[in-house]
């Protein structure tokens, strides 16, 4: 049996996440945030799933949890495209990070971290990159913005020319299949960092057509001044079809269409 901790697992990838996991009875998938158990106890199990947002919680509370036990054989931390440099063609594994934001300055940081750790342990890492998740009322990002947006008539606020940020869109149910793989095959190398999306990159203004035609409702758009953030951020997802032998099976209409429902059966029960 394979135990699996997912640090962090509380929120919307965790709660798609679990439940596969448990699906095969060889797994035993526990979920702790900020649980003053894990600060206190050991921590031992085979596989560590990381995801949380960055921040002093792998340091202050996962780390010391994990020198109370055995190490596990493998820890996954899910980190982000957006580490890569603002570009408009595809970024592979190769290309070095360059950090921007806080948020991206913290990926960084948690990555180096825990490879340093893996090292020490003998235990495998794999760095996972992922697109803009999406997918259900849990998500807190731009698509679920534009649907708050598209029920509510509130005006979707865009940072600068919606024509000029994009973005790779992968769809939770593809998130958690790739997740799955890497998180339940044979043993990797000591550090592997691969891309999760889809290959493919998306303008907000084609984000925004494609939720009023899935909707059949009209988003008001607000243009303010632009933030400090990267124009165009797309993964090349090659590396991660290779290893799981799979590719998304949603593209951006079929992933907003389901996406579409779960808001649907929210909206009925309210």
């Amino acid at each position: 049996m394979q135990q699996i901790l997912l640090f962090g697992g509380g929120g919307f990838i965790g709660g798609h996440l679990a439940p596969l996991l448990r699906k095969d009875a060889g797994n035993k998938v526990m979920v702790a945030d900020r649980n003053a158990v894990l600060a206190r106890e050991p921590c031992a199990v085979d596989t560590v799933v990381v995801m949380t947002q960055p921040g002093a919680t792998i340091k202050e509370m996962l780390l010391p949890a994990l020198a109370r036990s055995r190490a596990p054989s493998r820890i996954v931390y899910l980190s982000s495209l957006l580490v890569y440099p603002d570009s408009a063609a595809p970024q592979n594994e190769m290309s070095a990070p360059a950090p921007l934001s806080p948020y991206e300055l913290g990926k960084c940081e948690e990555e180096l971290l825990l490879a340093d750790y893996a090292r020490k342990a003998g235990a495998s890492l794999a760095i996972l990159r992922l697109g803009n998740v999406y997918g259900d009322v849990q998500n807190r990002g731009v698509v679920n913005e534009l649907f708050l947006s598209a029920f509510t008539g509130k005006p979707f606020i865009s940072y600068g020319d919606p024509q000029k940020k994009v973005r790779d869109y992968l769809f939770i149910d593809d998130a958690v299949s790739f997740l799955t793989c890497f998180i339940t095959a044979p043993r990797a190398p000591q550090k592997n960092i691969v891309n999760l999306c889809t290959g493919e990159g998306h303008a907000l203004s084609e984000l925004i057509k494609a939720v009023q035609a899935v909707t059949g409702r009209k988003i008001t758009v607000v243009e303010k001044p632009p933030r400090e953030e990267k124009a165009s951020i797309i993964g090349d997802a090659r590396k991660a079809i290779a290893f799981c032998g799979f590719t998304s099976r949603f593209n951006l209409t079929a992933g907003l269409r389901k996406t579409y429902e779960n808001y649907l059966m929210l909206y009925k029960k309210s």
